[in-house]
């Protein structure tokens, strides 16, 4: 069985704590959501070879940065990166070419 343990305390002093704890957690996600990953880290993360990161890289399909030598990604531009490079259903298309045509 878990161990319970039950505090006493102040709800004003209870309610600072938990915003300082929610705060903190926000932030640390944050920092998370927008970290720069290397080559190397980006490579694992969208699951292709080093060597393609750096193709794409060097012909600018992929955004990124250098610094000195090293080659670093946005983890947050990556994301929308990612989402843009989503191939449309069928039924998107479909529904894209109906609406063009009742414009025109």
């Amino acid at each position: 069985m878990k161990e319970q343990v039950f505090i006493s305390m102040p709800i004003d002093q209870f309610k600072v704590m938990l915003t300082d704890t929610v705060n903190a957690c926000l932030k640390e996600g944050a920092r998370e959501f927008d970290k720069h990953m290397t080559a190397e880290e980006l490579a694992e993360y969208i699951d292709v070879a080093l060597s393609t990161v750096h193709k794409w890289s060097s012909k600018g399909i992929v955004p990124g940065f250098k610094k000195g030598k090293r080659l670093y990604f946005s983890k947050k531009e990556i994301d929308q990166w990612l989402r843009q490079q989503k191939k449309k259903t069928l039924a998107e298309i479909e529904s894209e070419a109906a609406t063009h045509v009742a414009l025109t």
